[in-house]
Parts: C-alpha cells; structure tokens; sequence
C-alpha cells in the first residue's frame, strides 16, 4: 500500500515537471516568436494532459500555450490550431476548456475581421454559455457580436446585440473594458444608424471616462469619438471646454491635433482646409468609425460650398466651380450630377458646353403642395360634418 502511494507521487512530480518545462520552453519560443515550435508544444501538452489526473491542470497549461501561440501567429493558421484544440477538448469532455477555446476563436475571428465567420458560429457559443449561466463571458460575447454587425454595417443586429450584453450584465459586476466597450458601441451604433451625435457623444463621454479611470488604451479611442459626435452636431462650445481641460494634454497625439484642426474648420466652413487636414494626417481615414463620419461630414461640406458658389448665377461653368473649389474638373461635374438627380440642386448640365444652368424656384410644385394641403382640410372637414349630423340625429 505504501509503495502504491509512493508511485502516485512520483507520477505527480514527474507530470509537475513535464508542466514546467512545456511552460519554460513555450516562453523561449514566444520570445524568439517560433510560432510553429510552440503548435508542436500545444500537441505535447495534450498528450500530456491526457496522463494529468487533475483536468484542471492539465486545462491550465494548455490555456498558457495557447495564449504564448496566438501572441505570435499572425496568419490564419490561429484559427485551424483553435478548431483543432475544440474538437480533442469536446472528445475529452473538458467543457469549461472547451467553452474558454471557443471564446478565444471569435476574439480571433474578429480581430482577423472574418467577421461573417464570427457571428456564424457565436449563435452556438451563446447557446452553450446560457446553459451554465456564466454572465460576465455572455456580455464579453455579445460585446464582440455587436462589434461585428457594426462592421458588416448590419446596425440593427448591432443594437440588439448590445441590448442583450446589458441586460446579461445588469446584475453582476462589468470589468471596466466590458462596461467601456458596451458605451463605446452603443455610441458607434447611434452614430451610424440614426445620425443621432448629441446620444452618441453621451456614450463616447461615459466610455471615455470608465477606461480612463483604469488608464486603458481605449480612452484615446473614446476621446477621439467623442470630438468627432461634436463636431458632427457642431457643439463647438463642448469642444473648446474638452480641448482646455488639463486631461486633453494627456493625450497629445497627431489624432487629435488633427481633429482640432478639423473642428475649426468645419466651423469657419473651410472645405479646402478640411481636405487638407484629411490629408495631412492619413490615421483619421484608417480608422473605419472615423472615416465614416468625416467622410460624410465632407460630402456634406462640398455641397454647402457647390450651393455657395452657384448661389449668384443662373448659369456658369462646371470649371469655374471647380477653380473655386480646387477640384478637379470632372470630380467636380460629378457631384455637381449627384446633387441634381438626388433633388439637392435644381438644374442641368450642358455636355457640349460643360456649363450648369440653375432653374428657378419651381412655383408650380409649391402649387402642387398647396393643394394637396387644401385637399386635406376639405377632408377633415368632410369627416367633421359627418360626425355633426349623426351626433344630431341622436337627439331628434
């Protein structure tokens, strides 16, 4: 009996050492970024695992392996490892390694934006997570589910989305991340699907300040977020408070110096020097939340600036407007083409002349508008008559 328990132990100790040693030489190859080395590594460890009477063990090193190899495989060969460990994890019976593996694969499906693959197998995920009611890995999935039906601009299932993270999340404690990123893209989705900036910039505030409290690196996003919902609705007032404020200066980068330039800008009507900001500074159009919304913001300027330009003439030349805007000629006769099909500017183009003549107010759909309105009162006052006589004829 002795000698029994005598062979336990060492059979323990030899397997803490096998750990050990997998665990040293996973760090090895994590520094010399051996992402291969540490593949061959993860199927070790699950032979190993295999001899572990401990689940949980053996569950742990395999988790540290997989955290050294996903820190340094940069190609879609994460994904198949990923698949792989799920499958051995789901024939072992290890259900909590299996639901972690799982979790990681759509952290790594989204940051490899294969995002249709993501929201195709998170359906399943949910489905497993529910069953052991674990609410805070709920929220984290769904955080990431919203995140991408925003990017594949499905902003409706975005919203859902994060409704069902915060009412997973309402009775338990958020890890700040979890809790900023709710805010960060309840802003993004207000922003992208109503146009709704005063709302956004609420949400952007509220992210801004949680991740700033933990000093996270999503702060500058939500700053940056929030500069662009006020300049978006023009709040130029909140904007000159935020730029002033002791903290700002925490956060002296190209990014925002850019943006402060833009917010002046937008407000002295500059299109010219918005173009050449936008230029300047290449970051602003990398980031897609960005890119969206200052892309429109420009769309929108080159309007009020064709309107401005045209405003004084009945006819003029496409490339007259375009000196005046320094744009290209052709760039130019386009939007100019954009604004009259879509009802913005009344007028046309002459293709031999490449010159723009400008209608005048059309009476006769005020007019038109006008009767359409006495139509309506003729109606309602038909109905009130009726009403009237059936009311009278009660009481006679």
């Amino acid at each position: 009996m002795v000698e029994s328990r005598g062979n336990k132990m060492d059979i323990l100790q030899d397997n803490s050492s096998e750990e050990t040693s997998l665990i040293q030489e996973a760090e090895t190859f994590k520094t010399s970024s051996d992402a291969e080395g540490l593949a061959k590594l993860i199927d070790d460890a699950k032979l190993l695992a295999q001899t572990i009477s401990s689940k949980v063990r053996g569950n742990q090193v395999i988790k540290i392996l997989v955290e050294a190899y996903l820190a340094v495989e940069k190609s879609g060969l994460k994904v198949d490892v990923l698949n792989d460990l799920i499958n051995w994890a789901d024939q072992q019976n290890r259900t909590f390694l299996k639901r972690h593996l799982q979790v990681r694969l759509v952290e790594t499906l989204y940051s490899c934006e294969e995002y249709s693959d993501c929201v195709n197998i998170i359906p399943g995920i949910l489905k497993q997570i529910n069953k052991h009611n674990d609410k805070e890995l709920l929220v984290k999935v769904h955080l990431i589910e919203g995140k991408c039906y925003y990017y594949l601009n499905n902003y409706e299932k975005a919203k859902t989305a994060v409704v069902c993270g915060r009412t997973a999340g309402n009775s338990i404690y958020l890890q700040p991340e979890i809790q900023g990123g709710l805010d960060l893209l309840s802003g993004m989705v207000q922003a992208a699907a109503h146009q709704d900036f005063k709302t956004a910039s609420s949400y952007f505030t509220e992210a801004f300040r949680v991740f700033e409290e933990v000093q996270h690196k999503e702060a500058s996003t939500g700053l940056k977020y929030l500069l662009m919902a006020l300049i978006m609705s023009q709040d130029f007032r909140t904007i000159n408070k935020i730029v002033n404020k002791d903290e700002f200066e925490r956060y002296n980068e190209d990014d925002f110096s850019s943006l402060v330039k833009i917010c002046e800008t937008v407000q002295q009507k500059d299109l010219i020097g918005f173009q050449t900001e936008m230029r300047k500074n290449k970051n602003l159009t990398k980031d897609p939340v960005l890119k969206l919304h200052l892309t429109n913001l420009e769309d929108k300027m080159l309007e009020y600036s064709i309107e401005r330009v045209v405003k004084a003439y009945s006819r003029v030349e496409v490339e007259h407007i375009a000196n005046k805007l320094q744009m290209p000629v052709q760039q130019t006769e386009q939007k100019i083409s954009c604004m009259i099909l879509d009802g913005k500017l009344s007028g046309i183009i002459d293709q031999q002349t490449r010159a723009l003549t400008i209608f005048p107010h059309n009476k006769s759909q005020d007019h038109d508008e006008l009767q359409q309105a006495t139509g309506l009162f003729d109606s309602l006052n038909n109905i009130v008559n009726n009403f009237y006589n059936k009311a009278r004829s009660l009481f006679q």
